[in-house]
């Protein structure tokens, strides 16, 4: 279950922004020493007020951050040089109002803009070779508030965003220069604010959830369905804005407890260890129990075996993902649903594994 690290009992700042990073240079440091909470109070070559929407550092540590020009609604991408803050592009990202941003960026450390225009519908656009690159409108949907973007070690491009149709959490995919959908009202909620992090090449997204009091939930994506990490509404009150990062088998989660004077909180959840695929001597041992062929499966997979109990499956992370009452002799399982991957077959402590 997910545990409280630490609440902030100071009061609400304006115009706070925070973003839950671990930069690779400090790796070797505490976790919390490499939580970055960004609130600025910028110098910059123009007078007008800026509304700082999104905080990231590339892999070389160079902090990035794009904000909303409250004069005009263009937004604007800053990165700090020789400690100066420049504009990337040398001036506005887009030509027209902007609501909501978010940042990530690819293998190069080219710089991914997400971002609401048009009717408040969402655009990605990208910064490479000195230029900005339009991948287009995501979708008709209209976006509700906030919104994210990620892009996994492949450079596939995902994001998310509440639409105004549903306030549900609905999330694309960027593939063969079209979006994709892969997700619409996942978890089955309303919400108004969320955060994203890449975690073995999908989203896990965290949001409050209004349809459970404004509580926090995590969700994940395997490549084929979407799956909670930990309890649902895991947290105690409402609250609002959290941020999530994962470090090693830890994901932390920032976030304002509206019930206790806007307090900035941090809570963190250790994942399961996963299952150890079992030895040659243990696979010997589960034989003479029973036998599970193809071990190499597409649609389905026969376990013939000498006793009757229930067969779990599990994935890599040691969820069980399926589970089924067998009978003595031959059993039929349907596995086509299951994402590609090593799963480990439990029947009675007796383990062997396949791979889908």
């Amino acid at each position: 279950r997910p545990r409280r690290v630490t609440r902030a009992t100071t009061a609400p700042v304006a115009g706070l922004t925070i973003s839950l990073v671990f930069p690779e240079a400090a790796s070797t440091h505490s976790p919390l020493m490499n939580i970055l909470c960004v609130s600025m109070l910028l110098v910059l070559p123009y007078p007008h007020v800026l509304f700082l929407q999104d905080a990231r550092i590339d892999s070389n540590d160079t902090p990035y951050f794009v904000c909303r020009h409250d004069g005009n609604w263009l937004g604007y991408l800053h990165k700090l040089v020789d400690d100066q803050w420049i504009e990337v592009g040398g001036g506005p990202i887009n030509s027209s109002y902007t609501y909501w941003f978010s940042m990530d960026f690819d293998n190069n450390d080219n710089p991914y803009l997400l971002w609401s225009m048009d009717g408040n519908r969402a655009h990605v656009t990208k910064y490479e070779n000195d230029e900005w690159v339009s991948l287009g409108e995501v979708s008709q949907q209209t976006v509700y508030y906030y919104m994210n973007i990620g892009i996994n070690e492949d450079n596939k491009v995902f994001v998310a965003f509440n639409s105004n149709g549903t306030r549900g959490i609905d999330v694309y995919t960027f593939e063969n220069e079209e979006w994709l959908n892969i997700g619409t009202n996942i978890g089955d909620c309303t919400t108004k604010h969320m955060d994203m992090v890449m975690v073995e090449g999908y989203p896990t997204i965290v949001y409050s959830d209004e349809t459970q009091g404004n509580a926090l939930s995590v969700i994940h994506y395997d490549g084929e369905a979407w799956e909670y990490i930990g309890p649902r509404a895991y947290t105690e009150g409402a609250t609002s804005y959290p941020q999530i990062a994962l470090r090693d088998t830890t994901y932390y989660v920032s976030f304002v407890e509206d019930d206790l004077g806007d307090a900035i909180s941090v809570m963190k959840y250790q994942l399961p260890e996963p299952p150890q695929p079992p030895t040659a001597i243990a696979e010997a041992a589960a034989n003479d129990i029973y036998t599970c062929y193809p071990t190499v499966a597409n649609s389905t997979i026969i376990i013939e075996s000498k006793v009757r109990g229930e067969a779990k499956i599990m994935n890599i992370n040691g969820s069980v993902v399926m589970s089924t009452n067998i009978s003595e002799g031959a059993n039929e399982i349907e596995v086509r649903h299951l994402a590609h991957g090593m799963y480990i077959i439990d029947i009675n402590g007796i383990k062997t594994k396949i791979i889908r």
